[in-house]
């Protein structure tokens, strides 16, 4: 497993912390492709329910966006009290480590922002957080 790249603690509201980092440019690639993909629909305005249909037919797919998330908290370490770092490297690490779907929520929505902020959705996440 690489070493997290340019880490940066966060605490979260719950006072919870862990480390982002930048991901690697495949693995970032693949990961963020997924995620706006996903997104897509969301921001997209759409002038009928057909046209909804075809645009969730194409960029939804929640297996999809499940993958990425587990591939994006790969790069992230949940910071034990006494300074220890954990990987969030598996599905077992993550449900014992991030506690609500909230903090997952603030754990993702914190990466997009490091790792995106090139982009409209990330300068929008860091303006309104």
């Amino acid at each position: 497993m690489i070493p997290l790249r340019e880490p940066q603690q966060i605490e979260l509201k719950d006072k919870s912390t862990f480390l982002i980092s930048k991901v690697p440019c495949i693995a970032a690639r693949e990961i963020f492709f997924n995620y706006f993909s996903f997104l897509m629909p969301i921001f997209k305005s759409f002038t009928s329910e057909n046209d909804l249909q075809e645009a969730t037919g194409k960029f939804l797919s929640y297996k999809e966006n499940q993958e990425a998330c587990l591939k994006l908290l790969s790069y992230v370490a949940k910071v034990s009290e006494d300074g220890k770092e954990i990987r969030l490297n598996h599905v077992s690490l993550i449900e014992n480590h991030v506690l609500s779907w909230q903090q997952l929520l603030e754990i993702e929505i914190e990466m997009v922002k490091y790792n995106c902020d090139f982009l409209e959705l990330g300068r929008i996440l860091n303006s309104i957080s």
